[in-house]
């Protein structure tokens, strides 16, 4: 840390950018707390894997931000209130009043807790993509890993 004394004050010259930063869609979440057709109340929260990582890493000490897009609405300013109240730095996250409102995550627990995220059916398809990379599989295997990859997400019961 680069820190230098004053006549007994402390002052910290450590540049306060993120150590890591997260890229990707937060969202708000509404999740049921039982069978939506029967009216059962809903919780409100954020939700987004990016989003999670970043408030993870800043709960365990380090710097951490997240750049992405929310919407000039009230979702928006949820998402940006819940990682500031996490100290997750959001200076770069852009609030888009003309093309999009903030997306909004919809889930119902099923069956005793069965739950289908689809939401992460990308991330997954994503990973399963740059796995293929990685290990230098030509395009077509690339894909096919991926597919397979996020087929697997959407299939597998959990949160």
């Amino acid at each position: 840390m680069n820190r230098h004394s004053r006549e007994g004050t402390t002052v910290d010259h450590t540049p306060h950018h993120p150590e890591v930063v997260t890229f990707g869609e937060t969202m708000a979440a509404l999740r049921a707390t039982g069978p939506v057709r029967l009216g059962a109340p809903m919780a409100l929260s954020v939700a987004g894997s990016e989003a999670t990582v970043a408030i993870g890493l800043a709960r365990l000490g380090h710097r951490a931000g997240w750049v992405g897009r929310v919407g000039e609405d009230e979702f928006g300013e949820l998402v940006l209130r819940t990682l500031r109240a996490e100290r997750v730095d959001v200076r770069q996250v852009r609030a888009d009043r003309e093309v999009r409102p903030t997306g909004l995550l919809t889930r119902e627990d099923r069956l005793g807790g069965l739950v289908r995220d689809v939401v992460g059916a990308g991330d997954a398809f994503v990973a399963g993509y740059l796995s293929g990379l990685l290990d230098d599989l030509p395009p077509a295997a690339r894909l096919e890993r991926a597919t397979l990859t996020g087929a697997f997400a959407v299939a597998t019961p959990g949160d």
